[in-house]
């Protein structure tokens, strides 16, 4: 099973205040930290940043989440999918395309 098929690991972040700003880290995925603008967009770009460091840890490598410690958040990872890439049968038909116009144009084949 892959991510964009409905799997979302989720994990206990903390959350700490340094002026408007607000720095998120997460206990049990290491090198996996983000901060935003007020405590919103943090929490947003926690559940980016997980899914970025997640994408390329099959399913069942992931490290088990452990306990939560006081003021911990749970935050589960969020994977998209553009829907128009959907429609044209997702990133194993787009992803390939591009890159063969790209190099065309630049004249690499």
């Amino acid at each position: 099973m892959s991510w964009i098929e409905g799997a979302r690991p989720h994990y206990f972040a903390r959350l700490e205040r340094e002026g408007p700003w607000w720095s998120v880290d997460f206990r049990d995925c290491p090198g996996c930290l983000t901060s935003g603008r007020g405590r919103r967009e943090a929490l947003r770009m926690a559940a980016d940043a997980l899914a970025t460091w997640c994408a390329n840890i099959p399913p069942k490598k992931l490290p088990k989440p452990t306990s939560p410690a006081p003021g911990e958040v749970l935050i589960a990872a969020r994977f998209t999918r553009s829907p128009g890439l959907a429609w044209w049968g997702g990133i194993r038909f787009a992803a390939p395309s591009a890159s063969y116009w790209q190099d065309k144009a630049r004249g690499w084949r």
